[in-house]
């Protein structure tokens, strides 16, 4: 085998294997709705309007 193509074959494999974990790893929809609603308000909170009432 030529070294092109030993290092073809390795990168598809280390690309399957990125993948697949990231295809395991990436949350629900209703998980991501629940970080994000929680990342935006603190962001709000802290730097677009700190003194807004906690509710």
């Amino acid at each position: 085998m030529k070294i092109s193509q030993v290092v073809t074959a390795f990168g598809t494999i280390v690309l399957a294997v990125v993948g697949g974990s990231m295809v395991v790893t990436n949350p629900g929809q209703a998980t991501y709705e629940d970080y994000a609603v929680e990342q935006l308000s603190k962001y709000l909170k802290e730097e677009v309007c700190p003194q807004a009432p906690e509710t």
